[in-house]
Formats: C-alpha cells, sequence, structure tokens
C-alpha cells in the first residue's frame, strides 16, 4: 500500500475552479486504479487563519522562545 498526500491550496471554491475539477477527476481516478492506496487530502484554504501582523506575530516568537524571550 503506498500513502498519497494531496495538498490542496487554492482560495477559490471548486465550482470556480478548474484546476481543482481536475484535481478531483485526477483523485478520483488514481483511487479507483489503486484501491489499496491510502489518499490524504489537506486543504489548506478549509480553516481560517488568522492574518499576521505585529501582535500576533510577537505572540507566536514567545511562544517559539519562551515568555523571557522580551
Amino acid at each position: 500500500m503506498n500513502k498519497v498526500l494531496v495538498v490542496k491550496a487554492h482560495p477559490k471554491s471548486i465550482d470556480s475552479s478548474k484546476s481543482l475539477q481536475i484535481g478531483k477527476v485526477f483523485i478520483e481516478s488514481y483511487k479507483k486504479s489503486h484501491p489499496d492506496d491510502q489518499v490524504t487530502i489537506r486543504d489548506v484554504y478549509a480553516d481560517k487563519v488568522p492574518l499576521i501582523n505585529n501582535e500576533n506575530f510577537d505572540i507566536w516568537k514567545k511562544f517559539k522562545f519562551g515568555k523571557d524571550f522580551f
């Protein structure tokens, strides 16, 4: 069994994106021809990501480097 990771990184919906529609057809075709393979799809636009600004960037640095960083 092979493992396949599909990363979808497109802000548009599948209804308004030809590349997402082609990707969907490809994934469906791949699954049919490789039924034992594990296909994992990660959609980076599925969850909202907060905008990066000075405030939350500083908070991320505190988490990474510890509270004594500042």
